[in-house]
């Protein structure tokens, strides 16, 4: 991204992946393994995750799961015509049915029952995002992954400590963990009851569009994940939201026109990961996945 205080990040335009690259992180995602049971003859093993062995470890819980929208099984240049939309995420919680219950109190949600193995606590939700859309979240702690010198449990509070340093002004106005999330437009968020009851967020940017956007941020509880809402300057006015604008060193002028993102039908408009390397990042999904510089 360039900001001076976290220069590491990686955006993937999710309109910019084709179907070429969903296949390819079909099987790649394969080869993680699967964050539950999919189906009723899924085998729980003592050794990890359903019927996957062991030598998994919490990585595997992290995946974004995507739909072909038009195209086929064609040959591949069929396959390169075809796009697809993402529909849901699983992310690591070391507390999946508080996770769950953040979006239930404050977005139009309902709970999705889904199958889990005695090791593993599972909680679903798919959410509301307008337009007639939706998009489903997973929350998964497993108790039998090997995990390495990354402690998930370790992790999810150093991330919880710095939010709360940065809402609370203690430590700079941005950080990298804020560099890891999805990207929507208005979706269902009650922003009245959330800060009725204490919720922290923050409005982290204005837009320079002809129609002024805000760009609010706030932490999944329990998880490593924050959320970015794009919602329009006179919407979010009415509610008074702290703002943690950080210098930015960006030259917005120079980018895309962001018209038809900001305000638009597409609900999920991005993902955002922090990256140590960028550029490696980007090269790989350029040329393993089939991504576009934006």
């Amino acid at each position: 991204k360039g900001r001076e205080k976290t220069p590491y990040c990686f955006v993937v335009p999710l309109s910019l992946l084709s179907a070429y690259a969903m296949a390819f992180l079909l099987r790649f995602a394969s080869y993680l393994g699967v964050a539950y049971c999919t189906c009723a003859t899924s085998t729980c093993t003592d050794g990890g995750l359903c019927a996957t062995g062991s030598g998994q470890d919490p990585v595997a819980l992290m995946q974004l799961k995507s739909k072909v929208k038009k195209g086929g099984s064609g040959s591949q240049r069929a396959m390169k015509a075809s796009e697809f939309s993402p529909v849901g995420r699983t992310l690591i919680s070391t507390d999946p049915a508080r996770s769950a219950k953040f979006f239930l109190d404050y977005f139009d949600a309902r709970e999705v029952q889904a199958p889990a193995c005695s090791h593993q606590t599972v909680k679903v939700v798919e959410v509301q995002s307008g337009w007639g859309t939706t998009f489903t979240y997973v929350f998964v702690q497993d108790v039998k992954l090997n995990q390495g010198n990354l402690n998930s449990s370790a992790l999810v509070a150093e991330v919880e400590a710095k939010m709360d340093d940065v809402f609370a002004g203690r430590d700079g106005l941005y950080n990298a963990w804020i560099d890891n999330h999805d990207g929507f437009n208005q979706t269902s968020f009650k922003y009245k009851k959330a800060l009725d009851d204490g919720v922290q967020m923050a409005i982290f940017d204005w837009t320079w569009t002809k129609e002024v956007f805000g760009i609010v941020r706030f932490l999944i509880p329990s998880t490593l994940f924050t959320f970015e809402i794009v919602a329009p300057k006179i919407v979010l006015d009415q509610y008074n939201l702290p703002e943690v604008i950080s210098a930015d060193c960006r030259d917005d002028a120079s980018m895309p026109a962001p018209h038809d993102v900001f305000g638009a039908t597409v609900t999920w408009f991005k993902t955002t990961m922090m990256a140590p390397k960028p550029g490696v990042a980007g090269q790989w999904a350029k040329d393993i996945m089939g991504l576009e510089d934006y």
